[in-house]
C-alpha cells in the first residue's frame, strides 16, 4: 500500500473562516505522533517526515497557519469527517474507499501490505 498524507475538505470556506480581520486560516492536522519517521515526539514535540512537510508547505502562507494536534488513530477519521481536523499525517495508507472520501498527496513511500 501507499502511504501518504491526506486532507479533508471543510464546510467553512476559507473567505468564511478569516472574514475581513486578516486573521490566518487554521488548518489543523491530525497526528498520532508514535509512528517514526512519519510522526514522533522529541523534546516534547512534534516532529517526522509528515509533519515537517506540512510545516514547510505552510511556512510563508500568508493565508494559513498549520497547528498540530496529537490524537489517537481511531479519531483521525472521525475529526477529518467532522471538520474538527482539515488534514492528518500518520503513515496514512492509501485505498479506494478512502480516495472516494479524501484527498492524498503524492505517495511517499510503500508497504508490505
Amino acid at each position: 500500500a501507499s502511504v501518504a498524507l491526506l486532507a479533508a475538505c471543510s464546510s467553512k470556506s476559507p473567505k468564511e473562516a478569516s472574514k475581513s480581520s486578516g486573521a490566518k486560516e487554521t488548518i489543523n492536522f491530525a497526528t498520532v505522533g508514535t509512528t517514526a519517521p512519519f510522526s514522533y515526539e522529541e523534546n516534547g514535540e512534534l516532529t517526522g517526515y509528515d509533519v515537517e512537510v506540512a510545516k514547510a508547505v505552510f511556512k510563508d502562507s500568508d493565508k494559513y497557519e498549520v497547528k498540530f494536534q496529537k490524537t489517537e488513530w481511531s479519531s483521525v477519521f472521525t475529526g477529518l469527517d467532522a471538520a474538527k481536523y482539515q488534514m492528518a499525517g500518520n503513515n496514512i495508507s492509501y485505498s479506494e474507499e478512502r480516495a472516494q472520501k479524501y484527498l492524498f498527496s503524492y505517495p511517499i513511500a510503500t508497504t508490505p501490505a
